[in-house]
């Protein structure tokens, strides 16, 4: 009996642990990553390096319609004067000689933000169902929990030209807030639970 208990006890910790890993987080390649200098409009940047970049896969409102200014001003309070993460995907991609890439910021101690899909989720952008790179918006996460870091620096190879998609029209943005995420390391709530369900256990085992 005891015995069979212990199996239990045993196979329930090591599910909590698998389950909580750090390891399944999205991985991102944190080894690139650039001081952003200026915010062009909505949806392109430059940094300081003087590398334009483009947020690959979303249309924001061209100069002269509605949206513009506010898409411009958001992303420019996001990023601008900070560092970001690029992700450019398998092979570099360029469209009118800016590098297209999802952008990261390093939002708190335990999560990435996703400026691609904030500007999405917040109502500044739309994302583009067919594109020219290997980009899709339907698997993005806004917040992306971070792992332990094991990825060596990015080795890239020359940025490939790539037709410019035609922007999806769409009315003035509705922005929304920006939600909090906690900053609680998973190791904590690892051990809780695995004391929590010892406990349980014990108590069961008692009774019988």
């Amino acid at each position: 009996m005891r015995y069979r208990y212990g199996s239990i006890l045993t196979f329930i910790i090591a599910f909590l642990f698998l389950l909580f890993s750090p390891s399944f987080s999205v991985s991102i390649p944190t080894a690139t990553t650039g001081f952003v200098s200026a915010v062009i409009d909505g949806s392109s940047f430059q940094l300081s390096s003087g590398q334009v970049i483009q947020l690959a896969a979303i249309s924001t409102p061209v100069d002269g319609h509605a949206g513009y200014e506010e898409s411009k001003n958001y992303l420019k309070n996001l990023i601008q004067g900070k560092t970001v993460i690029l992700d450019t995907g398998i092979t570099p991609t360029t469209e009118n000689g800016k590098l297209l890439c999802v952008t990261y910021l390093d939002y708190n101690s335990t999560h990435y933000e996703n400026i691609n899909q904030a500007m999405i989720q917040n109502g500044y952008a739309v994302p583009l169902s067919q594109n020219n790179n290997s980009f899709d918006p339907t698997n993005w996460i806004w917040f992306v929990q971070k792992q332990t870091p094991t990825a060596s620096p990015v080795i890239t190879s020359s940025p490939q030209s790539a037709p410019t998609p035609t922007p999806t029209p769409f009315s003035q943005p509705t922005p929304l807030v920006t939600p909090n995420i906690p900053e609680f390391p998973v190791a904590l709530i690892i051990l809780f639970l695995a004391f929590v369900t010892l406990v349980v256990t014990l108590k069961v085992y008692k009774k019988k």
